[in-house]
C-alpha cells in the first residue's frame, strides 16, 4: 500500500512554506541591512556619518544681536556735541544739555539694557540718576532730565540704527530725544541730524 497522497501533498505544501518564509526572512535582513548602510536606520542615539567628499550641511545661522551699543559708560554725541547734566542746580531733575565734549563724569552714561531687544536705560556716571522725560510726558517739547532710576517707560529708549549712529526713541512716548535750538527734549522723530547720536568711550 503506498502512502496516502494527502499525507505527500501536506508534507510538500508544508516544505514550500518553510522555503517561503526562509526567503522572505532573507529578503528582509538584506533590506534592512541596505536602509541601515544608508543612514534611513540608524540605530536611536546615533547619527549617519556623510560619505567622504560629501559637502558639509551647511551651520545654522546665528541669532542676529543689536550691536554697536557699548557695554560701559560712553560719551552720547550729536552733531559733535555731548549730552552734559546742568551744573550747580538740585540733581535730581536736573535738564540735560548739549555741551562741548570733554570727558568729564557728567557727560557719560552706562546704557543698561532693559531685558527688550535694543532698548536701555542711560545712567548718569557722576549721579548715577537715569535720562529720563519729565513728568512721563508724551508731548512734544517734554525736557529730557536726569532722575533717580526706577525703570518706568518714560526711562527707557530704544536704540534704533540710523545712518551712522542712533535715534533713541522713548518706550513711553515713541518720539525722539532731540537737540533743538537749545536746551534737550523729546520730538517726533524725523531722522533729522539733530536726532542721530553716536556713542564714544573715550
Amino acid at each position: 500500500m503506498g502512502p496516502d497522497r494527502g499525507t505527500v501533498y501536506g508534507a510538500r505544501r508544508r516544505d514550500w512554506l518553510i522555503l517561503g518564509a526562509a526567503g522572505f526572512l532573507a529578503l528582509a535582513v538584506l533590506i534592512g541591512a541596505v536602509f541601515i548602510g544608508y543612514g534611513l536606520l540608524a540605530p536611536e542615539g546615533t547619527t549617519s556619518t556623510p560619505a567622504a567628499g560629501s559637502p558639509a550641511p551647511p551651520s545654522p545661522s546665528p541669532s542676529p544681536s543689536f550691536q554697536g551699543v557699548p557695554a560701559e559708560a560712553a560719551l552720547l554725541k550729536v552733531e559733535g556735541l555731548c549730552l552734559d547734566v546742568r551744573a550747580n542746580v538740585d540733581p535730581e531733575g536736573a535738564p540735560t544739555v548739549q555741551a562741548a565734549c570733554s570727558g568729564a563724569p557728567s557727560q557719560k552714561w552706562t546704557p543698561a539694557p532693559t531685558g527688550a531687544s535694543g532698548t536701555y536705560t542711560f545712567i548718569n556716571l557722576t549721579s548715577g540718576k537715569c535720562l529720563d522725560i519729565n513728568g512721563e510726558s508724551k508731548d512734544d517739547g517734554a525736557v529730557a532730565l536726569q532722575w533717580s532710576c526706577k525703570g518706568s517707560a518714560n526711562q527707557q529708549w530704544q536704540a534704533v540704527p540710523a545712518g551712522d549712529g542712533y535715534t533713541l526713541v522713548s518706550v513711553n512716548s515713541g518720539k525722539c530725544l532731540t537737540v533743538p535750538d537749545t536746551g534737550v527734549v523729546q520730538l517726533s522723530c524725523a531722522g533729522a541730524p539733530n536726532q542721530v547720536w553716536s556713542f564714544a568711550t573715550s
